[in-house]
């Protein structure tokens, strides 16, 4: 098959939701399949900080290959920056595989002259969005496909369609290599995110409330942003770390305080490393967290019940351990093979 990726302009920083289109189109690319990914400079509903001439000549000053610093894309892959979603840059193809609301838009224009078009629906995209155009993206026409039952739900109500759901899946780098009784007593990790759907705020607190009860608590925080001010001592922040297994597989439990999220890769990639997941009680991690059996949750927004929580999974090992067990038996499910042959099966059968 011919197969077109149509991606947002190229992340500087490593992002969950490119990873995931990234190794969709290597997987595709090593199947023998011939795979273009475009990069496009400028969607037309997108807000930007900078104009676009100074977006192109950043794209082809760091950027001339149009492919990301921090993830491998395979050489069988084809990388093509484009400055619009316009069809004299974009080639005809089997299936345009595309995400994100506004470049489902904007490729929406174009009809079906391009191929036929699937939507990746990773995320209930209200952070930067409004919700008549959210919505408009759901029905342009193209295949809606989405990484969780909620999503499904949204698009559901939204469409009078379910979408077909292709869950995420674990890279096989995140293993578990540390037995959990063997890092450190009070150890947690958490993602420090300036993005407010993150709720790093929240997780601050809930540390620093935490830590009055434990003081043994020692945390590694880690982003692509730079560390927040005024970090005590006791939180060790790395910007975009080397080795994430290493950083999970050094700690005891893995924190998320996420706010709004479409599913947050690092919390099963945590688990896979045999982290005690605690995380908010929130639609995205409803997908592999089940309180008591696969994580602790608490209330998102909620800093005090989050420490609570926090405190309750240091103190308590015969919980810590189940959840543990759990959690990397429920990480298992989540293999790229298998997303990747769900997706082969939607897109043959269109």
């Amino acid at each position: 098959m011919k197969i077109n990726f149509i991606i947002p302009n190229i992340p500087g920083k490593p992002t969950g939701g490119y990873k995931v289109m990234y190794e969709y189109a290597n997987c595709f690319a090593e199947q023998e399949h011939d795979v273009v990914l475009y990069h496009v400079a400028t969607i037309e509903k997108l807000k930007y900080n900078i104009p676009h001439w100074l977006r192109m000549l950043r794209t082809r000053l760091f950027y001339s290959d149009s492919k990301p610093k921090w993830f491998h894309i395979s050489d069988k892959v084809k990388t093509i920056n484009i400055p619009h979603i316009e069809s004299k840059y974009i080639r005809e193809a089997d299936i345009n595989i595309l995400t994100q609301w506004a470049e489902v838009l904007d490729f929406s224009k174009l009809g079906d002259s391009k191929g036929k078009r699937l939507n990746l629906i990773q995320g209930y995209e209200t952070w930067f969005s409004n919700i008549e155009d959210l919505y408009n993206s759901y029905k342009t026409g193209a295949k809606n496909v989405v990484i969780s039952n909620f999503l499904a739900d949204i698009v559901e109500k939204v469409t009078g369609e379910r979408p077909p759901i292709v869950k995420n899946s674990i890279s096989p780098i995140f293993q578990q290599k540390t037995p959990a009784n063997q890092r450190p007593y009070a150890s947690v990790a958490m993602l420090y995110s300036e993005l407010g759907c993150k709720g790093s705020s929240y997780g601050l607190e809930a540390l620093r409330i935490a830590k009055k009860e434990v003081p043994q608590l020692q945390v590694e925080m880690f982003g692509t942003f730079n560390p927040p001010p005024s970090l005590p001592d006791w939180i060790h922040y790395q910007k975009e770390p080397k080795d994430l297994c290493g950083l999970y597989n050094s700690v005891q439990i893995y924190m998320s305080p996420s706010v709004n999220d479409g599913w947050d890769l690092p919390c099963t990639e945590a688990m896979k490393c045999g982290c005690a997941l605690l995380c908010t009680d929130i639609a995205g991690h409803k997908e592999y967290a089940r309180d008591g059996e696969t994580a602790f949750l608490a209330p998102a927004e909620d800093a005090n019940q989050l420490a609570d929580r926090l405190v309750q999974l240091i103190n308590d090992t015969e919980a810590r351990n189940t959840i543990i067990k759990n959690g990397l038996i429920e990480a298992e499910k989540y293999t790229l093979a298998s997303s990747y042959s769900q997706l082969v099966t939607i897109i043959t059968q269109e």
